[in-house]
């Protein structure tokens, strides 16, 4: 994985102007989203033993000078070969009991940052699985239990299967100004997709330069819109979309999550307080987890009132095997498309082709997969299209069946009632 250089504080001007710059060629139809991705990694990735403000600058203005010259081939050996030996670094050749014992030592002087950093660096986590390794249950590998969770779509779906809307409103523009943006990248957090860029990292260039800064603020907020108010070429934006996937020991089972491009990450981020109230007032009780303040302690409220005071009152709990990676993005889509019709064009634009899953091993390979169907599990929209998913679903359950109480959140649902209708509710949901 790429590691991308801090900056030192004497010339974020060199590089943040330019790259704002590459942002802006892509809505220009300059070049591709791969063209700003690989700037990042090409001129900021980190060399061993290059210590110093002075000597990280002259390292960088000098790689920014063979950009502008197209010697890319030299910055692309370059690149590989530091990541190399930075990888070789991390590993080294210490035991587990010695790498533990100065993950103690960098916690017992208060340096807890440190500590989690250096263990997470050179060792695979207990939770997180391996695609070589094979799973004691299945007999399968990790990679092959990951192809299943990333099923293709439905061929044979039809317009007549698509729920049944009163109407598909005309879309809203959306507005995003660098003030957004600012706001956004201020609360940006974890680690880094393919692109080698972390949140902190980012934080620091939109929030922490001055002038240059509002200046990557203006480009990205214009990228948002540009993605958000029509449909774009797949090809523009392919490298945008793709993501680094991991498998997570559910104990047993497992369960895929997407670690996508920071740069998506933050677009998606950006649209939740702009369309995030609208996508809440569209389900209001109906779906609880599209943001309802207080919406699940009022449901449970009126569950245990009813237990109370009914005596063969009873639940039923459904929850979908699965529902992020087989839920159907040609539906999924069109509910977006009539209920929160502001974000259409955004999540179009997102999955109108398939995006490229990328998967580590510890041995060094890699492996690929592809996002055809489904929502992918950390996607910063999912529980909003999951929502928006089963929606018409759940209000013509609650049509039918109006004497239950209903609580949903997500793909799970809830029934209280009488013994006899929770049957028949049973039933219907099958």
């Amino acid at each position: 994985m790429p590691t991308t250089a801090t900056f030192p504080s004497v010339w974020p001007s060199d590089f943040l102007p330019h790259f704002a710059a590459l942002i802006d060629g892509v809505m220009d139809c300059h070049h591709n989203s791969e063209e700003f991705l690989g700037f990042v990694i090409l001129i900021l990735q980190k060399q061993q033993h290059t210590r110093g403000r002075s000597t990280i600058h002259t390292l960088i203005k000098s790689r920014l000078d063979d950009w502008d010259l197209g010697h890319f081939h030299v910055l692309v050996t370059s690149a590989v070969s530091d990541m190399t030996a930075q990888l070789k670094s991390k590993h080294g050749v210490s035991t587990p009991e010695e790498r533990l014992e100065t993950f103690q030592h960098l916690s017992v002087k208060g340096e807890k940052q440190k500590a989690i950093r250096f263990l997470s660096e050179r060792e695979e986590a207990t939770c997180i699985l391996d695609p070589e390794q094979f799973d004691e249950n299945s007999g399968q590998t990790i990679f092959e239990l990951l192809d299943e969770k990333h099923p293709k779509p439905d061929t044979t779906l039809s317009p007549l299967d698509l729920p049944v809307h009163p109407t598909v409103p005309v879309g809203p523009k959306l507005l995003v100004t660098p003030g957004t943006v600012a706001d956004v990248a201020q609360q940006l957090k974890g680690t880094t997709g393919l692109g080698g860029t972390d949140g902190p990292t980012l934080k620091g260039w939109f929030l922490c330069h001055k002038g240059v800064s509002k200046t990557l603020c203006k480009a990205v907020a214009r990228l948002t819109k540009w993605l958000s108010n029509d449909i774009r070429p797949w090809e523009a934006i392919r490298a945008l979309m793709s993501n680094r996937l991991i498998a997570l020991d559910k104990k047993p089972g497992v369960r895929p999550i997407g670690i996508g491009q920071i740069w998506q990450r933050l677009m998606a981020k950006t649209m939740v307080p702009i369309a995030g109230p609208i996508a809440t007032d569209t389900c209001g009780t109906d779906q609880l987890c599209a943001g309802l303040k207080a919406g699940i302690e009022g449901g449970a409220a009126q569950f245990w009132k009813k237990m109370a005071s009914e005596p063969d009152f009873g639940f039923f709990l459904a929850n979908a095997m699965n529902a992020f990676n087989f839920v159907s993005q040609v539906i999924t889509i069109w509910n977006v498309r009539c209920s929160w019709a502001i974000t259409f064009h955004f999540r179009f634009n997102c999955c109108c082709h398939c995006g490229l899953l990328v998967v580590h091993s510890s041995s060094g390979a890699r492996c690929f997969l592809h996002s055809e169907d489904g929502v992918t599990q950390g996607d910063p929209l999912a529980m909003i299209l999951c929502d928006h998913t089963v929606l018409p679903m759940i209000r013509d359950l609650k049509s039918q069946f109006k004497n239950l109480l209903h609580l949903w959140f997500a793909d799970n649902g809830n029934a209280g009632g009488k013994l006899q209708e929770l049957k028949q509710f049973s039933t219907c949901l099958k």
